[in-house]
């Protein structure tokens, strides 16, 4: 369900998402946590740009595989802990990522950390299944880092 940038499109809208599987919210600037609790089914979501949304919200995704937060700045390393599931994870501009928070990416093969300046090759460390990794706008994590981690295979950008 594409609901991209459906500016009037609020909480109560999604209570009639409850069983979607796929759902793209981004720039959906109204939507809260309590919208997305009835996301539980949803193994695709697109929350980029939804500025409202807290850790809170991602405890209702825990069946996501693939997720885009990008620039949901609210966005914590608590929150990350509900997205043990997720494989394909964008957290461009979510300024609040620390290393910590990747610790709980373990399933995760596609990960953008754009724009992310608190991640430092511990944090990389985590991502023990990483195969395309974006590190664009990572001041802390250094040539050499990422030298390692295509001489791993992992396709890096930044």
């Amino acid at each position: 369900m594409n609901l991209s940038s459906c500016k009037k499109i609020t909480d109560k809208g999604l209570v009639h998402l409850s069983g979607a599987t796929t759902v793209d919210l981004s720039f959906c600037e109204k939507i809260t946590d309590e919208g997305l609790a009835h996301l539980g089914n949803a193994t695709t979501v697109n929350l980029s740009f939804c500025i409202k949304i807290t850790d809170k919200s991602l405890a209702s995704l825990g069946n996501a595989t693939t997720v885009n937060l990008s620039f949901c700045e609210k966005i914590t390393d608590e929150g990350l802990a509900h997205l043990g599931n997720a494989t394909t994870v964008d957290l461009s501009g979510c300024t609040k990522i620390t290393d910590n928070g990747l610790a709980h990416l373990k399933k995760a093969t596609t990960v953008d950390l754009s724009f992310c300046a608190e991640i430092t090759e511990k944090g990389l460390s985590h991502l023990e299944k990483v195969q395309s990794l974006k590190l664009i706008g990572c001041p802390l994590v250094t040539p050499s880092a990422k030298d390692g981690l295509r001489a791993r295979g992992v396709e890096v950008i930044g």
